[in-house]
This record gives structure tokens, sequence and C-alpha cells, in this order.
């Protein structure tokens, strides 16, 4: 409930809210999904799972909106694209097991309005070695530390399973049509 709406009021997001993101293509839900969320201890090691099963994700009937390190519903962040009519931004978490990413695929087809496109980034900014970015330590460590350029390499072979993934449940027409890799 919120003050001006009555209490029968489904509306999701407030009309003032929604003239604001009129101007945007594309819906990029990287901090609401907490895809940098992974923490980081005092001598800048990352803290998290390993790999994440698609039932470890935040659960859309849950009383809230997001929740923890496993970030918010992705259920919410489809709805949202298709209430506003706006492509959708993925950033798969670098720990999304192939089981995680085939639902997250089924998911969207089933309930992404069509007409909307899909653009997919592994992680996010995994050439960042900052404080407050994991990826790339996690990557080294599925590498081998001193690798070079391992990082990129991993994220582009990942990216390229990803989108197979996807073409599997979609079909490879949609690839770089509707669904579009990301590598950034």
């Amino acid at each position: 409930m919120r003050p001006g709406f009555s209490i029968d009021d489904n509306t999701l997001i407030h009309p003032d809210y929604m003239r604001l993101l009129d101007n945007f293509t594309t819906f990029r839900f990287m901090p609401y999904l907490q895809t940098n969320a992974h923490k980081v201890n005092s001598e800048y090691e990352c803290e998290g799972p390993s790999s994440v099963d698609w039932d470890e994700r935040w659960n859309p009937n849950a009383p809230q909106s997001c929740g923890g390190t496993n970030g918010g519903s992705w259920e919410l962040a489809v709805e949202l694209c298709n209430q506003f009519g706006k492509d959708l931004w993925v950033n798969i978490p670098i720990v999304a097991s192939d089981e995680y990413v085939t639902q997250l695929a089924r998911m969207m087809r089933a309930n992404l309005r069509p007409g909307l496109n899909i653009n997919i980034e592994i992680g996010n900014e995994t050439w960042n070695w900052g404080g407050g970015f994991c990826c790339s330590r996690q990557i080294e460590d599925k590498c081998g530390e001193g690798n070079g350029y391992c990082h990129m390499i991993w994220q582009a072979e990942r990216l390229k399973q990803v989108i197979e993934i996807f073409a599997s449940v979609w079909s490879w027409n949609e690839i770089n049509n509707r669904i579009r890799g990301i590598l950034c």
C-alpha cells in the first residue's frame, strides 16, 4: 500500500516514475539482480558460491522484491520490460550453472513479450580488478593465476556457451536478431 493509491490498486510502478523511463529503450537490472554482490574480504579475496543453480535464485513469490546475494526476481525484471515495452539487458552471474541458464532462457521465452529483445552479458566488468568487483578474481580461479588474458578468453567462451543454450531453447533464428550476446 502506498500513499495516494487505494488498497486494491495493483500498480507495480508509480506513474511519475514510469514517465521518467519513457526515453530509455533497454532496461538493465544489474544492481537489482545483484550482479556484483559477492563479498570481498579484507585480503581482497572473493567470498561467494562457486556455482549457482536456478532453484537458488531469488524466489519471485517471496515477500520481498529482492534478497541477499542472489539478487531480485528475474520474473519481475521481465514483467517490467513487458509493461514498459523495453528490451532487457541480462547480466548472467559468472557462477550460473548451465541448468540456471537453461531455466532462465525457458522463463524468458515463456514470458517476454514478442518483439522485445534480450542483450546477454556475462557478469559485469570482468576486466575490472577493483575492490568491488569479484568477477575477474573468480574467473582467474577457474583459469589459474598469472594466465594473462585468460579472463577475457573465459568470458568469450562462456558467452558462446550461454548463447548456445538460449538458441537451444529459443532457436538459432533468434540469435543476433532478438537475442544478442554482449562482450564488454
